[in-house]
């Protein structure tokens, strides 16, 4: 254990539990290992009278750099951060979970998060237990991927979760800030990330590009033509139908074509789709070639 994470029982729990820890000697167990315990003895405790009892769910951000060491908390920082950090506990919890602001602190600059409260059920509501909360896994997986990303490890696990962590990361990028993170869950669990200069390079590796370029047909109705030089056409009627949008080099081309909304078209196309390094799709573009003749092969093939 630490000699920081010592001064912070001292604080919390007083002299007592200072000389406690003193006289035990030093820990070498993880400090999440460690407070957990102790988060978990006091939740055993309380509940010895009250079984409902539960541990306070609060989640610590806690801003590193030169501009944080203040402890204040500037609003353009607080506009990039927030709503991409719920947006990527909400995707990990494959729900949408309100986080709010209950404080600010020094030590840089440390935000207290916590879910926000849920409703009261109706009478008779018989779902699951109100003792799970929403915002748990969610906050548990962006941990995982902050270690994962300040370690870097394969983060494809996490794929659903990474395009908001990587706004997360923008931002960071943006005010040259660095960010840890403590959850202190309802049973007591410790879990903590942190994100450095070096978890952001390895971020920004991640969405180096790469393009690949085919050749494709491609059929259906025109639903729209822009004076870019820019047709849309679509497969069918309902509104769920793949779309298209395919480009013409020279927009005179395709107003020499004479087309109108509605008539059946067939193309060739060049598809460029760029892939990023966790091989997800970033872009794909349409470029014009020529009217499909029919079934043969295709130019290049």
């Amino acid at each position: 254990m630490t000699a920081e994470w010592r001064e912070q029982m001292r604080r919390l729990h007083g002299e007592s539990t200072a000389r406690q820890l003193r006289e035990e000697g030093v820990e070498d167990r993880d400090d999440d290992l460690v407070e957990s315990d102790l988060r978990h003895a006091s939740l055993d405790y309380l509940q010895r009278y009250d079984p409902q009892a539960r541990a306070e769910e609060e989640l610590q951000i806690r801003l590193t750099g030169e501009h944080a060491a203040s402890g204040a908390l500037q609003f353009d920082w607080g506009n990039a951060l927030l709503r991409p950090l719920q947006d990527s506990v909400s995707a990990a919890a494959h729900r949408h979970v309100a986080l709010e602001l209950t404080g600010l602190s020094r030590g840089s600059t440390v935000m207290h998060v916590r879910p926000r409260p849920a409703p009261d059920p109706e009478p008779g509501f018989d779902g699951l237990s109100l003792d799970i909360s929403p915002a748990d896994a969610g906050v548990r997986q962006l941990v995982n991927l902050l270690q994962a990303l300040e370690d870097e490890q394969d983060v494809r696990a996490w794929s659903e979760i990474l395009n908001p962590v990587d706004v997360v990361v923008k931002a960071l990028d943006r005010f040259d800030l660095g960010m840890g993170i403590k959850w202190l869950a309802s049973d007591g669990d410790v879990r903590t990330a942190t994100l450095t200069a070096r978890g952001r390079e390895y971020v920004a590796r991640l969405r180096e590009t790469h393009t690949a370029v085919d050749v494709q047909r491609l059929s259906g109705r025109i639903t729209e033509l822009r004076s870019s030089g820019v047709v849309r056409i679509k497969t069918g009627l309902p509104k769920k139908s793949p779309a298209w949008d395919v480009k013409f080099d020279d927009p005179e081309q395709l107003f020499g074509m004479r087309l109108a909304l509605g008539d059946q078209v067939h193309f060739i196309v060049e598809q460029r789709r760029t892939f990023d390094a966790m091989s997800r799709t970033r872009a794909t573009d349409y470029r014009f070639l020529d009217i499909d003749p029919g079934p043969e092969a295709l130019p290049g093939s």
